[in-house]
């Protein structure tokens, strides 16, 4: 919903300075810069604008003013989540591959191969908070997307 509210704030400040355009008045991009220039530019009898434009142009304000209204009672009544400050860390272990029964069974002989232990820690417990192992070339950054899921999944549950 606030997304959406959001985009119509945009659209409406995007609509009012196209609008200024076409008469030769230029505001800024931000919406704050809209916010505190309409207003005087609307009052202004010497700047070119028609009466229809001036209408038009209270009209936008209004509107504008409204939906920020909205947005700033929805932001009030969404949860805020403070953020938990995590530790992302790895460490290599070595896995054997076929066991001792299995060599003294079929002469085969054990492979060894290494894979590499993500943690995401919590800085201020210095508990685990969630762990992915993957192969052995596999940085921290690129399983970083798995380790936030994880993080997420327990989080919700």
């Amino acid at each position: 919903m606030r997304s959406r509210l959001v985009g119509q704030r945009t659209a409406l400040v995007n609509q009012i300075r196209g609008l200024l355009a076409e008469y030769g008045l230029i505001l800024p991009q931000q919406i704050g810069h809209v916010r505190r220039g309409l207003p005087s530019l609307l009052e202004d009898t010497e700047n070119g604008l028609t009466a229809l434009v001036r209408e038009l142009g209270r009209e936008l304000y209004a509107e504008l003013v409204q939906v920020e209204k909205r947005i700033e009672c929805l932001e009030g009544q969404l949860p805020r989540s403070t953020p938990l400050p995590l530790a992302i860390d790895s460490s290599g272990f070595k896995v054997y591959g076929e066991g001792k029964w299995r060599v003294r069974l079929h002469g085969w002989r054990t492979w060894r191969t290494w894979r590499k232990l993500h943690l995401t820690v919590d800085e201020a417990t210095g508990g685990i908070v969630a762990a992915v192992a993957s192969e052995a070339g596999v940085a921290n950054d690129n399983a970083l997307p798995d380790l936030l899921r994880a993080c997420r999944a327990r989080t919700a549950a």
